[in-house]
């Protein structure tokens, strides 16, 4: 018995296939009320996935014959019915799953096809192109405690039958991208009525076939031709990496960095909402700035008890994802004792009140996250720095008509309470400076004392107070160029 011969490869016929772009919403119960967005879930069904059809009547497989005599345009248009109920579709099977998903629907596009009756050859490969507008207002993609917000592209490849007996199934890929919030004109960011879902019934997606060239094995690399454009693209290539890198690591960039990139003229790799996130940042200090430099939006006076402990400065109120936030704490005026500092950049949700189920305090803590911290000695210091840097792979600052998230600094301060007897050394203010006055009073105890003077050690446990203050700032998306894609952004799914 010989050995059996090897298989030849067949054909592959494809039908069609589609590109879809959905965005959905989960909130936790146990924080939300969840009554309110039954009827959402309704809204989305109607105008997106749920298409059209008889109502709860099982629908019959076509008997077709061959791959060409059954196709035909009504059959590419129950193609398109059969990817999304199969060949049992019903209405109101569909509607009651949605209803009782957790899922929310936030958009909704319809199918758009990128190709029809494709064939290909054993080691053949074709690629299609899919671009589609998203509507402004949208939320950032989010994975936090109280709501959870995802978008997905939905790619889907249905096979031609071969025979009268097989019958060709949709093949689906969800494919999760992220998304930032937009921006107004002058650089505020944009809100969403999650009430209100993006329901798009036309089709303004834009596909095209991407003409992969043949390669010609014969032919000879022009290495010599090429070399000087190689290194340009190199050089660019390399300056661009080292631009991003600083732009990471020091918050405080150029003005002209920021409206010039690397490789580019003003704007000319820029979308609009770009430049307007950079100009507001590089004049959010600007913004409120009179003849008193107090009234600066990045500088705050903290007070208890009304006695100044510090005063704080940020080099901005505004970054971007990546940036790095500098926050200096001030004590040489300070009128108490601060003993101790301990910073954090953190994240909390914030949930309207009117769908809150726990208190503000509970929410807050239970949907905080830290991603920066230090706890830091202060007494006898004049000056604290406190340098967090902001994750990439964070959400940015959005704004929702249920959940919101808020990005924030926050600084715990714990003051010595002046210890019995120092108002009676305020008496000599003339030769020892009043804060020094209270230290002395306040940390050291008298242990021996007699003709020849006086020996004090440190006190083993000091009384202190302790308060918190907490500085908002706004967090934008990471700087994304258009049209622009590195190697490692560029993956593929198999269907």
């Amino acid at each position: 018995m010989g050995p059996a011969a090897p298989r030849r490869p067949q054909v592959v016929a494809l039908l069609m296939g589609y590109a879809q772009i959905s965005a959905t919403f989960t909130l936790d119960s146990s924080l939300v009320d969840q009554t309110p967005f039954e009827e959402v879930k309704k809204k989305g069904f109607l105008g997106g996935q749920a298409g059209g059809g008889v109502v709860g009547v099982k629908k019959k497989a076509r008997q077709t014959s061959s791959l060409w005599s059954g196709f035909n345009f009504a059959s590419i248009g129950e193609s398109l019915e059969s990817m999304i109920g199969g060949e049992t579709s019903s209405s109101i099977k569909e509607m009651k799953a949605v209803t009782n998903s957790r899922a929310i629907p936030l958009l909704s596009t319809p199918q758009s096809l990128l190709f029809v009756d494709v064939h290909l050859e054993p080691g053949e490969e074709k690629s299609f192109t899919f671009s589609c507008r998203l509507p402004r207002g949208l939320p950032a993609s989010h994975r936090g405690k109280a709501i959870k917000i995802v978008y997905n592209l939905t790619i889907g490849v249905q096979g031609a039958p071969g025979n009268q007996q097989q019958v060709s199934d949709v093949r689906r890929v969800n494919v999760p991208f992220r998304v930032f919030p937009g921006v107004d004109s002058d650089g505020e960011i944009l809100g969403h009525d999650l009430m209100q879902p993006h329901v798009i019934l036309n089709d303004v997606a834009k596909t095209a076939p991407i003409d992969s060239p043949e390669l010609d094995y014969n032919a000879k690399p022009a290495i010599a031709d090429d070399t000087e454009m190689s290194n340009t693209k190199f050089l660019d290539f390399v300056d661009k990496l080292l631009d991003r890198n600083r732009r990471r690591q020091s918050s405080s960039s150029m003005l002209t960095d920021t409206f010039n990139p690397v490789g580019g003229p003003v704007g000319a790799m820029q979308s609009q909402a770009l430049r307007t996130i950079n100009r507001a940042v590089m004049m959010s200090n600007q913004f409120g700035v009179s003849s008193d430099t107090s009234t600066s939006p990045n500088r705050f006076e903290i007070a208890s008890g009304g006695k100044q402990i510090a005063v704080v400065t940020l080099d901005r109120p505004l970054h971007r994802l990546g940036e790095t936030v500098i926050v200096v704490v001030d004590f040489s005026n300070s009128e108490k004792i601060c003993s101790n500092l301990r910073a954090t950049l953190e994240t909390c949700e914030k949930v309207v009140p009117g769908l809150a189920v726990r208190s503000a305090a509970t929410i807050s803590r239970v949907t905080k996250k830290v991603y920066a911290s230090r706890a830091e000695n202060v007494l006898f210091m004049q000056r604290a720095v406190f340098c967090p840097t902001i994750p990439v792979l964070v959400s940015p600052t959005f704004i929702t008509s249920g959940v919101s998230l808020d990005w924030s600094i926050k600084l715990e301060f714990g003051t010595v309470k002046e210890a019995e007897g120092v108002a009676d050394a305020e008496g000599d203010e003339d030769v020892v400076p009043q804060n020094q006055i209270v230290k002395r009073n306040t940390l050291l105890e008298e242990l021996v004392k007699d003709e020849r003077g006086v020996v004090e050690v440190a006190v083993e446990s000091l009384e202190c107070d302790t308060f918190e203050v907490t500085i908002p700032i706004t967090v934008y998306g990471d700087v994304v160029e258009d049209g622009t894609a590195s190697a490692d952004d560029v993956i593929g799914v198999p269907i």
